[in-house]
């Protein structure tokens, strides 16, 4: 089991590590997306030239 903390309200809450791992990737996939968003954006300008 993993113990977390809200970060609004700082109430914890225990989950298990099944439920964990399932947040963390979700977590990680949305970070990964909006970083080759941002370098996808910063490359487009470069192929007009």
């Amino acid at each position: 089991m993993r113990e977390l903390k809200c970060p609004r309200c700082g109430g914890g809450f225990t989950i298990n590590w099944a439920v964990y791992a399932s947040i963390e990737s979700q977590v990680r996939t949305a970070g990964v997306e909006a970083e080759l968003a941002c370098l996808q954006g910063q490359l487009l300008p470069l192929g007009d030239e």
